[in-house]
């Protein structure tokens, strides 16, 4: 799937889309109820002279939120450079009342700008029981001309059960020739364990 849309070369390049899939948030049913995800799906944004921003997802299950397909929301390229997954409120949602599980490589990032790299982007989990990571997120900003973009924002975060994480959580800042972009944020049940 690919919920990207068009470039804008000498003006605004189009944000990249987004989609949501949610169960019913109910006490009272018999099994389990589960969202999955495995397809690969593509919310970059279009570039642009400012260019677009990369698009949202949200993975809701009850029981379990489980995504195994690889997601990508790059900022488009343009003299301003578009943000990463940040369309609406914002980027990379997983999550469920009791279980998360991801095993799907997710790629967000900032694009190139002249002026000023974009904004690394947004991914966000969350479990009422516990958060299970095994595949690599970056939300790394975008290189610049100039100024490089902000690294992005990580947060995994499990209620009851610490969470498990085994991927590589990626958050640098983009190269800027004047100056580089400053690192963003890597947190794990509330505590910020950003790489120095």
């Amino acid at each position: 799937m690919n919920g990207g849309t068009g470039d804008g070369a000498a003006g605004v390049g189009g944000p990249g889309g987004w989609a949501f899939f949610w169960t019913d948030i109910r006490y009272g049913h018999d099994g389990l109820v589960v969202a999955e995800n495995s397809a690969a799906l593509d919310f970059s944004g279009g570039d642009g002279y400012v260019a677009g921003p990369g698009g949202a997802f949200l993975l809701y299950g009850y029981n379990e939120a489980n995504n195994s397909g690889v997601i990508t929301g790059l900022g488009g390229d343009g003299v301003i450079g578009g943000p990463g997954l940040v369309l609406n409120w914002g980027g990379v949602y997983l999550l469920s009342s009791y279980d998360v599980l991801n095993t799907g490589v997710i790629k967000g990032g900032g694009g190139f700008g002249d002026i000023q790299g974009g904004f690394g982007g947004i991914v966000s989990m969350f479990a009422g029981n516990q958060v299970k990571n095994k595949a690599s997120i970056a939300v790394n900003g975008g290189n610049s001309d100039s100024v490089g973009g902000l690294g992005g924002r990580i947060s995994l975060r499990s209620e009851l059960v610490p969470t498990s994480n085994t991927g590589a959580l990626k958050v640098f800042g983009g190269n800027g020739v004047q100056a580089d972009g400053a690192i963003g944020i890597v947190e794990i049940d509330g505590v910020d364990v950003t790489p120095l």
